[in-house]
């Protein structure tokens, strides 16, 4: 390909500044032509970048583009527009590490700037030059005066361009922070409209805060400047949030945001109680407006094939089928269920929050795009059980109702299935035989209250057979037991025990991602509702499987006869054998 050939075309298109894609009209029957104005017309396009840190072309781009490297030294080195020639310049840097173009580049992105008003493409622009002038520039060889670059931008922005400056001379330090606090407070002075301006000015008055705190002198002088700036900020919050015009969950949001600064504000108690008040009830007519989705789901067929099971059953068979009718949660097919629904989803890009009953925000989960990407995978799988209690809460509720129905499940029955149980420790039999009990009965808040509180002792006292230590010595020489949540977290632990009995405990007992039950119950944040919900049949029916399955007496003595019946049921329904081969595939 002989790219001279082009020079006109290409060179006409390219003196045009505001340039729109004429390299695609440019008509070619060569293939490989196509290939070259096609790169040329990427490498030319908008540039968004947030800060110097980013780089203009994505990895991607790099791996997919054909080598071109001569064609597009040649076409920088024509009469185009100097952006243009400074971005194919930029390219060859990037791509083929030369440091020659970087020169050019950074020479020809200045000038650029100096000469242009400013645009999306001159903050791009001024961001390569910081970046290439740190890599390239260190000893100076090319004059590059960049904080007179700055305060020529700042002279030519509007009040939101110039907040993007302002920040980026605090970060990068291109002039000092006396004056970055001077500048954001002229700045704060000249917006009027606190309802349209609201995320602007809470960003100068932050920028104001951090370039205050690096004052060494005058500290009084300062702290008095610092409040009023800061309840310049609150104001603003406090309008926009009783605006007509914000949606309940922003509204809910400014509130916060005031509050928080009005921490920083002695004397202002009185005030933050009474935001607080007004911000609890936008959060309770939120969850009232709030849209419910509801989907339905058939699942008659799969409690029928359970029914069936149960019919060729006793009644000391039934309770084993109870425990084994369904496995513990498993974390690593949660997650790739997760990462499997479109790549997953919102989910990669966004926090979901979970509010309480009274809308309160009782945790953030966050975006899988996050730093701590294992950790989001793990808060997000854990959120998941939730959904997977309410339908296995489902299948308990009525495989129980049925048992109830065709058997006298008794005291005896219940002793039976806990006094040989490696699950419960010494002292603390007639405390499960109660809850158990209770949950038979269909009372299930005096199961729960009951039980609960006795997992964490049983797991505790599980790890110390297996020679865990369980208490912290303190520098006092006290010792205090460790939490279930740091018991669960302990290396140890998973040394001994296998992550799904691991994550199910954490699901249901210890995270804030999940039904956190210990501390809903220690707290006395459970309504009356929750007891008879699918979940607490859940709860309840995990902390009998756990007893009734530890139990290698009572597991393995049925064992054999429920096994039987899951076959015989799996041969008469020899097409859904795939589905029905165990016990616990059945579900």
């Amino acid at each position: 390909m002989d790219v001279n050939l082009l020079k006109n075309e290409i060179c006409t298109a390219l003196t045009n500044k505001n340039y729109s894609g004429e390299l695609r009209k440019i008509s070619s029957t060569d293939a490989d032509t196509a290939k070259f104005l096609n790169l040329l017309d990427k490498i030319l396009d908008r540039h968004f970048l947030r800060s110097p840190k980013d780089i203009p072309y994505a990895k991607s781009f790099f791996e997919n583009a054909v080598i071109y490297h001569n064609e597009l030294a040649l076409v920088a080195s024509w009469s185009i527009y100097e952006l243009f020639q400074a971005k194919i310049y930029d390219y060859l840097w990037i791509k083929y590490n030369q440091i020659e173009s970087a020169r050019k580049a950074l020479v020809l992105y200045y000038h650029y700037i100096k000469n242009t008003h400013s645009s999306r493409e001159t903050f791009a622009a001024l961001y390569r030059v910081i970046d290439l002038n740190r890599r390239i520039n260190t000893n100076k060889t090319i004059e590059i005066d960049i904080p007179q670059l700055w305060k020529y931008m700042y002279g030519q922005c509007v009040s939101s361009e110039r907040l993007t400056l302002l920040e980026l001379a605090f970060d990068y330090q291109f002039i000092n922070t006396d004056d970055i606090a001077d500048l954001a407070e002229k700045e704060l002075s000249g917006l009027k409209d606190q309802e349209k301006e609201v995320e602007v000015i809470k960003s100068f008055v932050d920028l104001f805060e951090k370039a205050s705190s690096k004052k060494k002198e005058n500290k009084g002088a300062e702290k008095e400047r610092l409040k009023r700036i800061l309840r310049i900020a609150v104001d603003t919050l406090i309008v926009a949030a009783r605006s007509e015009n914000a949606t309940l969950v922003y509204r809910s949001h400014l509130l916060e945001q005031a509050i928080q600064r009005l921490k920083k504000i002695s004397g202002t108690e009185e005030e933050r109680k009474q935001l607080h008040l007004e911000r609890s009830e936008i959060q309770k007519l939120f969850l009232k407006q709030m849209p419910m989705h509801h989907h339905k789901i058939d699942l008659s067929e799969m409690l029928t094939k359970y029914y069936r099971v149960l019919e060729a059953l006793n009644k000391e068979e039934s309770l084993n089928f109870l425990a084994r009718i369904l496995p513990l949660f498993d974390p690593v097919k949660i997650s790739n269920a997760i990462a499997s629904r479109d790549g997953g989803g919102l989910m990669m890009f966004f926090d979901v929050t979970i509010m309480d009953a009274a809308g309160k925000t009782s945790a953030t989960i966050p975006s899988l795009m996050s730093d701590k990407k294992d950790e989001a995978m793990e808060a997000h799988a854990i959120h998941d059980t939730l959904l997977s209690m309410d339908i296995s809460g489902f299948f308990i509720a009525h495989i129980l109702e049925y048992i109830r129905a065709h058997f006298d499940v008794n005291l005896e029955d219940v002793r039976r299935v806990i006094e040989h149980s490696a699950f419960i420790a010494p002292g603390r039999t007639k405390q499960f035989e109660i809850g158990i009990n209770a949950g038979f009965q269909k009372d299930f808040i005096t199961a729960i209250n009951v039980l609960v509180p006795q997992v964490e002792n049983a797991f505790r006292c599980l790890l110390q057979e297996c020679g865990i230590v369980v208490y912290n010595l303190k520098d006092d020489g006290t010792e205090e037991l460790k939490t279930f949540s740091a018991l669960l977290e302990l290396p140890e632990t998973a040394e001994f025990f296998e992550n799904d009995f691991l994550f199910t405990l954490k699901a249901v007992f210890c995270s804030k991602y999940g039904l956190n039950l210990r501390n809903e119950i220690a707290h006395g944040l459970l309504s009356d509702s929750f007891y008879f919900s699918n979940r607490a049949y859940y709860v309840w029916w995990l902390i009998f499987k756990l007893c009734y399955t530890l139990n290698g007496l009572e597991y393995f003595r049925y064992f054999p006869a429920v096994t039987k019946a899951f076959e015989q049921l799996s041969v008469e329904q020899s097409e859904e054998s795939s589905d029905s081969t165990t016990d616990e595939d059945m579900f």
